[in-house]
């Protein structure tokens, strides 16, 4: 740069229209970003985990990915602009809430309560289901009868007699 940036201080400007902030429109804009990066979170997160995956896993990578878009973003402007670093620090909590928030939201929103994926697949077939199923022991006990043969007891179990080809036990 020139003579004249060293004869005093330097500055940015930044300059609004005039009259009252429109706080409507900033919050649409917020929601839609917000909205964009909880699309772009759900994106990464689905392609690299599937459907079950420990809590942890979605966690990290989706609170990762909203780090990024609301944290990272914003250093460029401290490099390049002479953004204050308390401003960038402070946004940069915020942003630190907004992910662990999403990370949280993600991880918790595909759940399968410990069981593992195929266990959950299973358990969106009616077959499964009513096989799965504890609350109804009788129409359990009963399905098992009509469906394999298998007469469970009152106790939960049936014994089976083991015969050889010749019938001798």
């Amino acid at each position: 740069m020139g003579r004249e940036d060293d004869a005093g201080p330097v500055g940015v400007l930044s300059i609004s229209p005039s009259g009252p902030i429109n706080m409507g429109r900033m919050f649409g804009q917020w929601f839609a970003y917000s909205l964009f990066i909880a699309v772009l979170a759900a994106y990464v997160t689905g392609r690299t985990h599937g459907l079950g995956a420990p809590f942890l896993e979605v966690f990290r990578e989706s609170g990762a990915v909203a780090f990024c878009c609301y944290v990272v973003a914003l250093w460029q402007n401290w490099i390049w602009w002479g953004q204050g670093t308390r401003f960038t620090v402070t946004y940069s909590l915020d942003g630190v809430i907004f992910a662990l928030v999403t990370g949280a939201t993600f991880a918790g929103s595909g759940r399968t309560n410990g069981r593992t994926h195929n266990e959950a697949q299973m358990r969106e077939s009616p077959v499964s289901e009513n096989l799965l199923q504890r609350e109804r022991p009788a129409a359990l006990r009963a399905w098992y009868k009509e469906h394999l043969g298998v007469d469970v007891q009152s106790w939960e179990a049936s014994t089976f007699e083991w015969a050889d080809a010749a019938g001798i036990r």
